[in-house]
């Protein structure tokens, strides 16, 4: 279970930097928060933005970002979205006061776990980096960052060895398992969505489905490839372009 509480089950926070998640769990164990702010806004993937987008346009939602809008500081669409031109993390969240503490004593506490309030009009909007020299610049922390999140850089080179170990396997229609997870992962980065609910999870779920197999024929078709549906190499050097 979570250590970082939320407002409801479709807040997303699996798609935070872990080293960001691992700053949230250490802030909502401070006493001084514990029980009294929640997370109502995490991140979203590339199709989520898009859809709210959409529906913003359409006259029938409120204001969000376009996701395919480059910020000049490196970042795409929304604060909030999954961050393509970097790591494919999230790095932005909006809190919620649930008891009684006043907004000034969250910015001020956030900023000793190296959260920092970055859009001005905006109390609960933080984040725990800016971007400097097209690389993310963590915020500092007061006193000694949580030990695990010490360990981040290994989990990180853990994660690219594992996505290279994927890029060496063939997958195609029928497969389950950890590699068509990350395939599912690179697809809806690339903004091909692997569900026809829009509010539903990202529909990452580790299955080379129907929906699987639409999405990557039509990423094969965009990007000039065979559209046969089957993962090898070529495919796997666009996605991880």
């Amino acid at each position: 279970m979570s250590k970082i509480p939320v407002t409801s089950s479709h807040v997303n926070i699996s798609g935070l930097h872990p080293r960001f998640r691992q700053r949230l769990e250490a802030f909502f164990a401070d006493p001084r928060i514990k029980g009294k702010v929640a997370v109502v806004s995490g991140t979203r993937t590339y199709a989520q933005q898009a859809y709210l987008y959409k529906k913003y346009k359409s006259g029938r939602g409120n204001l969000a970002a376009n996701p395919d809008r480059k910020l000049r500081n490196g970042f795409q669409g929304s604060y909030h979205m999954s961050q393509p031109a970097f790591d494919n993390w999230g790095y932005a969240v909006d809190f919620r006061i649930v008891g009684r503490i006043s907004t000034g004593e969250v910015n001020k506490i956030a900023a000793e776990y190296g959260m920092v309030k970055t859009v001005a009009s905006e109390w609960w909007h933080h984040q725990p980096c800016r971007v400097s020299g097209g690389k993310m610049d963590w915020f500092p922390m007061k006193g000694k960052e949580p030990a695990h999140a010490q360990n981040t850089k290994n989990e990180l080179t853990g994660l690219a060895k594992l996505i290279e170990d994927c890029s060496k396997t063939v997958v195609r229609l029928g497969d389950t398992g950890i590699v068509v997870k990350v395939l599912q992962q690179f697809l809806v980065a690339n903004g091909h969505k692997l569900t026809s609910r829009p509010k539903e999870r990202s529909g990452i779920d580790g299955q080379f489905g129907k929906r699987t197999l639409t999405a990557v024929k039509k990423f094969q078709r965009d990007e000039g490839l065979a559209a046969d549906g089957v993962v090898g190499p070529k495919t796997w050097a666009a996605l991880l372009d």
